[in-house]
């Protein structure tokens, strides 16, 4: 029998926090590089018997093969007071991601279940910290345990991730330099040059992104990620003009708030929680690169979360939705209030979109428990609730987006699906599927194609008319942001993998 050194990890998430690395290797935590695990360990739940295995090609660290498995536990289980499974303050089920590091590449190593219990054990006092935790805080250190190799046990079911940190596409030919273009690939059907997309690019940032935004005119884009609460503007080539606009590393709690953009463009807005309790909306303004209003409102409680931001046509006031179950208005100028909020909505405000059209004063949410509703922003009346979206689970509606005429809505959320709806009528038109949910959509400028990307990094580009989809090479971690640019000739992706990709239409 001969032992191997191996250490436990997870991936998981608590009431506040998003997924992320909590236990890691010491000699990873020593480098800073614990982040890696969470961009490369998870997907749907495992077997009883089996475990994903992944080799790691690149990372600050060296090279090193992980063997993990999903699950879902108990607060009983985890030694945690209550009772019921893990659940997040959305009521979201919490998975763990849990497993061990190995160093090197070993394809023909053993891991039983014992040795994966063996982890977990290892793991659930750390995680009653981090259960704890508010803010983010480094991962906490695991030491190294022997793995045994005794082929007399069995070893788990493997199911074989793509290896990470290696390019498994196939070498272009000479005479053709060009990166390799993504279509529709049933023989049957006309190939649309709509539906044709290459990669252009991929940068890298220090935390997991969590939006990306063109600006309305030229190739500019507002990127938010984790590291410190970082927001840049930056031509989208990243030569040039690469300004950090917002960066702040006394702000600890993390949340993945979405940045919205004034239609003049002069304008950039998002929630910053500075504290548990202490939600704020920020107003800069892009000219001047500099902070133009700090909005408070939204209850001071635990509730305060602003989630949703959105500028109205004329970008003279904002919208803002919240945990709190509230709709406030916002006069851009003065940071105060216009008008009274509307209050009393039965779940938390997940999602908010405004009508481009300039005369119609549509605004229309999403909330927690898959209900979609037209509101007017004058009237502060309601104009039409729409069939709500996974309704036999009532789960969440994370992302809403109006056509560039106002007359179609999609959504996407939690039941792993995108819909369209007439805004009108509020019929639903269309729809599709992811196998994960679905984080974001977007319509492209022109309004003949729409965006959508899910939890498990995939990006599926639709044709409104047909709904036929184009699947993009998939992201590392979940999409948490999608933008066309102005000339709907490039998409932009943001990821928790820590990069922005940047794709050109053919």
């Amino acid at each position: 029998m001969n032992n191997l050194d191996c250490w436990p990890f997870l991936v998981s998430a608590n009431r506040d926090l998003d997924y992320r690395t909590i236990v890691a290797p010491d000699f990873m935590c020593e480098v800073g590089d614990a982040n890696t695990l969470a961009n490369t360990a998870g997907g749907k739940l495992t077997g009883e018997n089996v475990a994903f295995y992944r080799e790691i090609h690149k990372s600050k660290v060296g090279k090193f093969t992980i063997v993990f498995r999903v699950i879902e536990t108990t607060l009983e289980d985890m030694g945690i007071e209550g009772s019921g499974v893990l659940k997040d303050s959305f009521g979201r089920e919490i998975r763990l991601t849990e497993g061990i590091v190995i160093k090197g590449l070993l394809p023909d190593v053993i891991v039983t279940k014992d040795a994966i219990e063996m982890a977990h054990g290892m793991i659930i006092q750390p995680y009653r910290e981090f259960w704890e935790w508010t803010s983010y805080q480094p991962a906490i250190p695991s030491v190294c345990f022997s793995l045994p190799q005794d082929s007399s046990e069995s070893c788990l079911q493997y199911q074989k991730l793509d290896p990470y940190g290696v390019d498994i596409q196939k070498p272009q030919e000479p005479d053709k330099p060009k990166a390799p273009v993504f279509r529709e690939v049933d023989p049957h059907k006309k190939s649309s040059k709509s539906q044709e997309w290459r990669s252009q690019r991929t940068n890298c940032f220090d935390g997991e992104v969590t939006s990306v935004t063109f600006l309305p005119k030229g190739n500019s884009i507002a990127i938010r990620y984790e590291h410190q609460q970082t927001i840049i503007i930056s031509d989208s080539d990243f030569e040039s003009n690469k300004n950090i606009l917002f960066s702040n590393k006394d702000i600890g709690f993390s949340y993945p708030h979405p940045i919205a953009i004034s239609p003049n463009g002069q304008y950039i807005a998002s929630g910053i929680i500075k504290k548990i309790g202490d939600g704020v909306i920020k107003l800069w303004n892009i000219e001047e690169k500099k902070e133009h209003k700090e909005i408070h409102g939204h209850k001071n409680s635990e509730f305060s979360r602003i989630i949703p931001v959105a500028f109205t046509p004329d970008s003279e006031m904002l919208i803002s939705g919240s945990k709190d179950k509230i709709i406030f208005f916002w006069d851009v100028k003065t940071g105060g209030k216009r008008g009274q909020p509307i209050e009393n909505f039965v779940s938390e405000i997940r999602a908010i979109a405004v009508s481009p059209d300039e005369h119609s004063s549509i605004f229309v949410i999403g909330d927690g428990e898959g209900n979609i509703q037209s509101w007017n922003w004058n009237s502060r009346k309601k104009i039409k609730s729409f069939p709500a979206q996974g309704s036999s689970n009532r789960l969440p509606i994370n992302s809403l987006a109006f056509s560039p005429d106002g007359k179609i809505l999609i959504s996407g959320g939690d039941d792993s699906s995108i819909k369209l709806w007439d805004v009108d009528s509020g019929e639903e038109l269309n729809s599709g599927k992811h196998s994960a949910r679905v984080r974001k959509v977007a319509f492209s400028p022109d309004g003949k194609l729409i965006v959508s990307g899910d939890d498990s990094g995939i990006i599926k580009i639709w044709d409104v008319k047909t709904m036929e989809n184009v699947v993009l090479p998939r992201h590392d971690n979940a999409v948490t942001s999608l933008a066309f640019s102005p000339d709907g000739k490039t998409l932009a992706s943001g990821s928790k993998d820590r990069t922005v990709r940047f794709w050109e239409r053919v």
